[in-house]
């Protein structure tokens, strides 16, 4: 809308001292006679715009230029725009720039240089470290589906490997644990459902429109591989990658019972999910309890042997 474009151009320059209509005609993705336009448009709505000439030369406004920034406090702003800047990283959408501009337009000008350096003090990245441009793209995609109301559909891999298509009206994105996940009703199901989103392949946006049914992903207190029965757990760990195992249990879950080992009982979910994730530890993890996933393990490893013998 011409409105949003106008008031976004008018943040733009209270944030900026120069800026050219070509850097502003492709941020807003019109040509640069509409720019123009839109600035005669500011100047008849009383908006001081100024034009400057030669190679740094451009739009800005006049100096001294000022809008009512007593709206939020400093601390306020700053925390708006740690998260605004946290969420973007992941999403790259121009509303979220949009929204970050029109608040640091509010910081005062003696003040603009201490935000950006606390800004920096805390971020959160939900980017994996392998930098998965898949899942990067897919976030965004069902980010855009769900703002627009648009049924998306999708390859799908259950926690039991079976694949199926999916169609669904997606309603919240959450990021939990160690990976970002999408809640919406699943129309082959016909009922509500949590997907991985790091199992989510070939996903597309159709046409079709939804109406946002009335429930929230609070209701639905774990993910779908978490629906299995819960078994106690008891696991002897080598010391020597005592730090990796704290990361992912409580210090209740850990028991010191020597010096080159330790003992972690815990209960989990019994599921196929469990048997890589207990082999990820290598030789420094021995299942102790229950002897079904003793059994398990010891008959995974002995295939694993096999196959490295040729």
């Amino acid at each position: 809308m011409r409105i949003d474009r106008l008031l976004s151009i008018t943040i733009l320059m209270l944030n900026r001292d120069r800026v050219t209509a070509k850097e502003l005609s492709e941020k807003f993705e019109v040509s640069v006679r509409t720019i123009y336009r839109d600035l005669d448009a500011l100047l008849l709505a009383g908006i001081p715009v100024m034009s400057y000439q030669g190679n740094e030369g451009g739009y800005g406004l006049v100096e001294n230029y000022k809008i009512n920034k007593q709206l939020l406090s400093l601390n306020e702003m700053l925390s708006i725009l740690s998260s605004l800047q946290s969420i973007n990283i992941s999403l790259e959408d121009e509303q979220y720039d949009s929204a970050m501009e029109k608040i640091k337009s509010l910081v005062p000008g003696d003040k603009k240089e201490e935000i950006s350096r606390q800004m920096e003090q805390i971020i959160i990245d939900f980017i994996p470290w392998d930098g998965n441009l898949r899942q990067k793209d897919n976030l965004s995609l069902v980010h855009k589906s769900i703002v627009a109301s648009k049924i998306i559909e999708f390859t799908y891999t259950n926690n039991k490997g079976i694949k199926k298509r999916r169609k669904v009206e997606p309603m919240t994105l959450f990021f939990r644990g160690y990976g970002w996940y999408l809640f919406a009703y699943c129309l082959l199901r016909n009922d509500y459902r949590i997907f991985r989103l790091a199992r989510i392949r070939n996903i597309s946006t159709l046409s079709s429109l939804y109406t946002r049914r009335n429930r929230s992903y609070k209701d639905f207190s774990s993910p779908e591989f978490d629906k299995g029965e819960k078994i106690e757990l008891v696991i002897k760990f080598s010391k020597e990658i005592q730090p990796w195992v704290e990361d992912a249990f409580d210090d209740s879950d850990i028991k010191d019972t020597s010096e080159t080992h330790f003992i972690v009982t815990t209960e989990i979910n019994e599921d196929n999910w469990i048997y890589p994730w207990i082999l990820s530890y290598g030789e420094h993890a021995e299942i102790l309890k229950p002897k079904s996933v003793r059994d398990k393990i010891k008959e995974i490893s002995k295939k694993i042997h096999t196959k490295y013998q040729t």
